[in-house]
Formats: C-alpha cells, sequence, structure tokens
C-alpha cells in the first residue's frame, strides 16, 4: 500500500534518514527506522523539540520508512487546520502509520481535541502505530480535555537533543555532501556565526548558497559566502 496525503500536503524531498544527522537523538533515529517492527512493541510515541530541530524532517522520514517496508501511512501536519475540518481525522485507523505534526495548533479548540482524542481511540484499536510531534511535552500542552492530554502521555516520549556548533556544521557538511557538492568547514563555522543556529533556517541558507555558486561558477569560500549574505549574489 502506497503513501497516502492531503491534496497539497507533500513530504520533502529531503526527508529521510540518511540525510538525518542523528547526534545524540540516535536512540529515537534507530527506533524510527525499525517501523514496522517498532509498532508491535509500541504503537504510539510522542516527540517534541524545538523549532527547527528536525521533528517534521523525522516524520516524513518515518512515512517514507513505512512505505518502502510496504505500510500504509499518512502524514498531516495541523498547522494548516484553518484549511480543514476536523472531519479529516475520520478513517485513519485504516493506515498503518499515522503522523500528526505540531499537535499544539489544535490545542483549545473543542471539536479538534475531541476529534483527535476518537482518532486516537480508534488508531488503538485498529493497531495502527502513531507519531505526534509537537513543540512542547505533553504536560506542558495546553489542551483543554483532560482525557486526550492522557492518551498523549502514553507510549515513548522523546525530546530531540539540540545539536552543538560542531554538530550543526556535520550536519550541514551531510547535506552538502548529499547535494553533491563540498563546504569546507571554516565556511561552515562563518555561516554559523552569521545566521540563527535552527537547522532549518541554516539548510534554507545551504540550498540558496548551493543555487547561487552553481549560478556563479564559484566555490563556496568565505568570501562568496559573505557576498552572498550581504545581497552582493544573487541565487
Amino acid at each position: 500500500m502506497v503513501q497516502q496525503l492531503l491534496p497539497g500536503v507533500q513530504l520533502s524531498d529531503t526527508a529521510d534518514f540518511p540525510s538525518f544527522l542523528a547526534a545524540d537523538n540516535i536512540e529515537l533515529v534507530q527506533l524510527l527506522q525499525q517501523i514496522p517492527t517498532a509498532a508491535r512493541n509500541e504503537p504510539n510515541v510522542f516527540i517534541s523539540a524545538a523549532a527547527g530541530s528536525g521533528k517534521t524532517h523525522l516524520l516524513q522520514a518515518s512515512c517514507r520508512q513505512a512505505q518502502q517496508a510496504g505500510w500504509s501511512a499518512f502524514y498531516l501536519p495541523l498547522e494548516i487546520i484553518d484549511t480543514m475540518e476536523p472531519e479529516v481525522l475520520n478513517g485513519l485507523e485504516n493506515f498503518q502509520l499515522v503522523c500528526l505534526d505540531d499537535v499544539e495548533t489544535i490545542a483549545g479548540s473543542q471539536d479538534w481535541e475531541e476529534a483527535l482524542f476518537h482518532c486516537f481511540n480508534r488508531l488503538q484499536s485498529s493497531g495502527s502505530m502513531l507519531i505526534v510531534s509537537s513543540h512542547e511535552a505533553p504536560a506542558q500542552l495546553p489542551i483543554q480535555l483532560a482525557d486526550l492530554k492522557s492518551r498523549l502521555e502514553w507510549g515513548l516520549l522523546y525530546h530531540i537533543k539540540t545539536l552543538t556548533d560542531q554538530q550543526r556544521i556535520q550536519a550541514l557538511q551531510l547535506r552538502a555532501h548529499l547535494r553533491g557538492f563540498k563546504l569546507p568547514e571554516k565556511t561552515a563555522n562563518f555561516l554559523l556565526t552569521r545566521m540563527p543556529r535552527d537547522m532549518a533556517t541554516l539548510f534554507e541558507m545551504l540550498d540558496t548558497l548551493d543555487t547561487a555558486s552553481l549560478s556563479e561558477q564559484r566555490k563556496l569560500s568565505i568570501p562568496f559566502v559573505r557576498e552572498v549574505l550581504a545581497g552582493g549574489v544573487g541565487p
């Protein structure tokens, strides 16, 4: 069975496990890499992380892993709930893996909280695996429905540990390698000292630098990166 998505919701081409630097999060990454075997031991996983730490990457990579194993998978970023109704959660028990991203965005919405509560129960009954992510741990979420809050605390709870600066450099170099170019450590360190340190922003800038370097036929030296950051070179 193939992976299923809502219209307009697509998995990132770069969201896979080889492109994620596990670093101090190796236990979580290894668990997700074992889908569907992991589901037999623990069907519920809750992942919390600061913005830009890679939780979305891991949820989408999990969907891709499930697909490769022949499972049906459903990925839903709850941050887009303004564009849909809670009924979108109906029938998710027909999927073997369900990944719900940014669950904090439904907090305070009675309709969505109730819909997720009933969805959770149906998933439990059907034996499906559920992975939920949030910027906060379940205990800190402002969920009003007590039964839903308790459900979210079931299963395994993981917090994605923030990368050190040296690990951020390694992650940037890994992304560059997978894209087919070299990022010198000195250049990566220069970039790190001049950009916000969340990996989402750093990866976005790396993509911009890659495009600019191809256009200008120049290597990613510090002077070139300085020009791009100053707006002197367009992507």
